[in-house]
């Protein structure tokens, strides 16, 4: 086999990122071949220029470039980090938002179906048995007496249609059952 040589003396390094494993094997390689007397082969092997063609730089020989790691990757990390917070940040406001906002998009989205009919709206003013339902504790004789004023009141003056549980419920009922029943045929309960 012949005796090959590899001259690295003359050519246009541009010292960057890339370029840092090769001057760590070389500086492992060196000794090595200066001991032999074979050290010609890295003569004039100098840096020409720098990464992203700024100035060339004069009298840095190939052996003596170094970059650390966070010369070569703090760009990518710190675009990655940004980008992860960012990512993090939009994720938070959205999500805030959503929560703070929650019942006006679940109407929004309530009016929408309706509107293009894929929920069956409310129904309509002749559907409804009751205008109003009254639920209130029975045993407590001031409220009994306020509301029962109050339904009097608002059937004679403006004739509406309200549901009492203590008038109108059927006798011997589930008092729940009828009060679920009752808020469900109104169209407001009280």
């Amino acid at each position: 086999m012949p005796d090959l040589r590899v001259l690295f003396g003359g050519n246009q390094f541009v010292c960057s990122c890339d370029l840092v494993k090769f001057t760590d094997w070389m500086r492992q390689q060196y000794p090595i071949y200066q001991i032999e007397n074979k050290g010609s082969w890295l003569s004039n092997a100098m840096c020409n220029k720098m990464p992203n063609g700024s100035h060339p730089i004069s009298n840095v020989m190939l052996l003596d470039f170094r970059l650390s790691w966070w010369d070569c990757y703090s760009r990518r990390l710190i675009a990655v980090l940004s980008s992860a917070i960012g990512g993090l940040m939009v994720v938070f406001a959205v999500s805030s938002a959503v929560s703070r906002y929650r019942w006006k998009l679940r109407y929004a989205l309530l009016a929408f179906c309706i509107r293009h009919g894929l929920v069956r709206g409310r129904k309509l003013q002749s559907e409804w048995t009751y205008d109003a339902c009254f639920i209130y504790d029975e045993t407590d004789s001031s409220v009994s007496e306020w509301v029962g004023d109050l339904v009097l009141k608002l059937e004679t003056d403006l004739r509406l249609r309200l549901y009492e549980a203590e008038r109108d419920a059927p006798v011997g009922s589930n008092m729940l059952d009828e009060a679920a029943s009752a808020i469900d045929k109104s169209r407001h309960a009280v």
